[in-house]
């Protein structure tokens, strides 16, 4: 659905509520934009908190042993660099 149908669509509702309020369309599409960025913000908060792995990246390389010292602790590294994070 078009953000203009959107707009029409909400000043339809608000003449059947109110018949002494007056909006015009550029409040409506600015009501619109404003809720809908708190929506999404909202939404992604309660994705952040529900679910781990949310905004996460997952790559695949190869790893091999590696033993830095006479430790004997074993650790594996990877063959492939890391690649940078997405947004760096």
């Amino acid at each position: 659905m078009k953000t203009k149908e959107i707009v029409y669509m909400i000043m339809d509702l608000l003449k059947n509520a109110s018949e002494d309020s007056y909006f015009t369309e550029d409040h409506v599409l600015f009501l619109i934009k404003h809720h809908r960025s708190l929506l999404l913000k909202q939404e992604e908060e309660r994705k952040k908190y529900l679910d781990n792995t949310f905004n996460m990246q997952t790559i695949c390389v190869d790893v091999e042993p590696y033993q830095p010292d006479e430790c004997g602790d074993v650790y594996l590294r990877s063959v492939q660099e890391i690649p940078e994070t997405i947004g760096k």
